[in-house]
């Protein structure tokens, strides 16, 4: 149970930051391991453990904020080679990130080949992902879209939105509506569900779902109040749908306010849609009223939300083909590939530091720190070096004496090198996400003195 513990920090980072899944795991259990034997060796108060640990890591967040600087030319590849392991993933993945740029689409999907293939297609991506999906990924394809800003939580409006999905599948079946009697439909029902849907609402249409009586998929607006109900109908537009609007009577809309896309791909971070059937000129019309609005906008973070509505208008996402010699080897490139995506999107967004868990060593000296964080650092850096063959208590002593940015490429030996000169990066969210969960995880678990789970029964 304590593992679990760690593992769900770990789960964090990753969902955040796509990797430093490791260092959350080793520094959560040092933190964890100093803070008992404060408790049980000096006879320390839990809560007063607990406080330390967090109060250091604010001190840490706010010294790591001052380390960190903006991606130079370069870089991007240099981040996504050490998260995937192979330079040529990292160009591929580099490149793409910044084609699209940082919040535009990259998605990933296994493909009949020998290695992994990068194209570029037409897609609305939006960073919000499926909400009854905890891990993998959900695809559909030839759907429905349902985009709603009106909040819908009543059975009964789930219930009508249902009924007129079927309405509309049948109308495009022809299949023949006998009132009174059950629409059997040829095809299965697809729909991918968008915006404030929640409640006995989200209930009933998941439950539909796990029983095999449609295929689809549930996406929450984007937590941005109006700005996301602008989003929302942008999507529309972009599938030939409406927005279904707050005030509206469910029981008033018509069919064809659900627009249609050729695939929908979402995972718990993200969703794609590609092939909005929306007609270009409603789409290119929206497009030029965004571009006229930005001209006479005069906040500088209202020109940003605009730009972006542009750009997933325009809809250019990198799509990656992955492909092996056996399922188990296009999964496992699939997710390394997954979390260099998410690692280089990071580094374009929130800039880098040294890596190769000097940042991490350059911390445990913060002033004001207490010895519990300032040595659970250090025993992260030795783990690494000992897990690489090499003296852990030596580098330590090397790396503390160490000029800035001097540290160690574990695939070149061990003698100290210029890190950044190197291509040793790591995302400055990796690291922020590394202390935040690890320090959080620990703080918890060092004040619990008894865990109560349940088990399978045995018979």
């Amino acid at each position: 149970m304590g593992a679990q513990l760690l593992i769900e920090a770990s789960e964090q980072t990753n969902r955040v930051a796509g990797d430093g899944t490791s260092a959350t795991v080793i520094l959560g259990y040092e933190l964890i391991k100093l803070g008992q034997r404060k408790i049980t060796d000096d006879g320390m108060n839990p809560m007063d453990v607990k406080q330390e640990i967090m109060e250091d890591s604010y001190k840490l967040l706010n010294a790591l904020d001052a380390m960190k600087h903006k991606v130079k030319k370069g870089q991007l590849e240099q981040v996504a080679t050490v998260s995937s392991g192979d330079p040529l993933l990292g160009k591929l993945i580099s490149e793409a990130v910044e084609e699209v740029g940082p919040d535009g689409g990259l998605v990933t999907e296994k493909a009949a080949i020998n290695g992994v293939d990068r194209t570029y297609v037409s897609g609305y991506f939006m960073q919000q992902g499926f909400q009854s999906i905890e891990t993998g990924k959900k695809e559909i394809e030839n759907c429905y879209v349902v985009v709603s800003s009106k909040n819908i939580s009543a059975k009964t409006d789930a219930i009508t939105l249902l009924t007129r999905l079927l309405e509309r599948a049948a109308t495009d079946q022809k299949v023949p509506q006998t009132p009174g009697q059950p629409i059997q439909l040829k095809d299965p029902l697809k729909v991918a569900f968008f915006g404030e849907i929640d409640g006995e609402a989200y209930n009933v249409i998941v439950a539909n779902i796990n029983a095999g009586a449609l295929d689809g998929t549930i996406t929450k607006s984007l937590p941005m109040g109006e700005f996301g109900a602008q989003y929302l109908e942008d999507l529309a537009i972009y599938t030939r749908g409406k927005s279904i609007k707050s005030g509206e009577n469910l029981s008033s809309i018509t069919i064809d306010y659900f627009g249609q896309a050729d695939k929908v791909t979402c995972t718990t971070t993200e969703t794609t849609v590609f092939g909005g059937q929306g007609a270009s000129e409603d789409v290119d019309k929206r497009k030029a009223e965004l571009k006229d609005r930005l001209k006479s906008e005069p906040l500088e973070n209202v020109q940003e939300k605009i730009r972006d509505r542009i750009s997933k208008l325009e809809g250019k996402v990198a799509k990656f083909s992955i492909g092996g010699a056996t399922e188990t080897e296009r999964e496992e490139k699939e997710f390394r590939i997954e979390d260099a995506i998410q690692s280089t999107r990071a580094a374009a967004q929130s800039g880098v530091v040294t890596g190769g868990g000097i940042s991490l060593l350059k911390l445990s000296k913060t002033e004001g720190i207490h010895e519990i964080t300032s040595q659970a650092l250090r025993n992260v850096f030795k783990k690494l070096m000992s897990n690489a063959n090499l003296p852990p208590d030596i580098k330590l002593e090397e790396a503390l004496n160490a000029p800035d940015g001097q540290g160690f490429n574990l695939r070149r030996g061990g003698e100290l090198t210029d890190l950044v000169k190197a291509g040793i990066l790591d995302p400055f969210l990796v690291i922020q996400e590394v202390i935040t969960n690890a320090s959080s995880t620990a703080a918890n678990a060092v004040t619990i003195g008894a865990i109560i789970t349940f088990i399978d029964k045995v018979e």
